[in-house]
C-alpha cells in the first residue's frame, strides 16, 4: 500500500471536476473508497459505477467518514454543502474538506 494511500476520500458533485478526480484517484489507487454524492443520485450512480470502490450516496448527511472531502460543486453550493456537512454526524474532527473553485 502506497504511503499516500487514504482509507476514504468523499466526492460531492459529480460534474467533470468531480469526476476526473474520482477516476484519477481511483486509477492511482490512492484511497479504499470513493463515496460520491451529487444533487442527481443517477449521475452519482453513474460515476460510481464506473470505478472500483466506489459508492454513490442520495444525501451529504448519508457520506460515510472521511480522511479528505472534495466539495467539487459550483460557488453558489458550497454553502448548501458546508451546512449539511455541519450536520452529518460521520464527520470527524480531523476530516479535511476542501473546495476546489
Amino acid at each position: 500500500m502506497p504511503s499516500n494511500h487514504l482509507a476514504n476520500i468523499n466526492i460531492i458533485g459529480a460534474g467533470k471536476l468531480g469526476e476526473t478526480l474520482a477516476r484519477d484517484i481511483n486509477n492511482y489507487n490512492l484511497a479504499t473508497t470513493i463515496s460520491i454524492f451529487n444533487k442527481s443520485y443517477k449521475s452519482s450512480l453513474k460515476v460510481a459505477q464506473r470505478l472500483n470502490h466506489a459508492k454513490a450516496y442520495k444525501t451529504i448527511k448519508d457520506l460515510p467518514s472521511a480522511e479528505l472531502t472534495f466539495i467539487t460543486t459550483p460557488d453558489d453550493a458550497i454553502n448548501i454543502c458546508a451546512n449539511e456537512l455541519a450536520e452529518n454526524i460521520n464527520i470527524k474532527k480531523g476530516d479535511l474538506i476542501i473546495h476546489c473553485s
